[in-house]
């Protein structure tokens, strides 16, 4: 399952979020990708949601992959070291690199 995201990820939207992703979780999708090439903006409370839905996929012997993601949220990923938690490769040479 492929969920594209876009615009701002923060405290006014998470709600939503949260709610579409724990839905997804319960009609058994355990293998989400995420779409984030075109997210402006991902505050802490967006992270959270990101991490608690990993948790219930790989709770539920599925994963949550991150396959694209712009660059501020890539630098963001990169700054807090979650990059590799949710998939992103590494390019030693320029950093990371938006999507696989």
């Amino acid at each position: 399952m492929v969920v594209r995201l876009s615009g701002d990820v923060d405290l006014a939207g998470v709600p939503r979020l949260r709610a579409a992703l724990v839905e997804l979780d319960g009609r058994d999708h355990h293998r989400i990708e995420l779409d984030l090439s075109l997210v402006d903006f991902l505050d802490s409370s967006g992270l959270g949601v990101l991490l608690g839905a990993l948790r219930r996929a790989r709770i539920g012997g599925g994963d949550l992959r991150i396959v694209a993601a712009s660059a501020p949220v890539t630098a963001l990923l990169a700054i807090v070291g979650l990059n590799t938690v949710f998939g992103l490769p590494t390019d030693p040479a320029h950093g990371l690199r938006p999507g696989w």
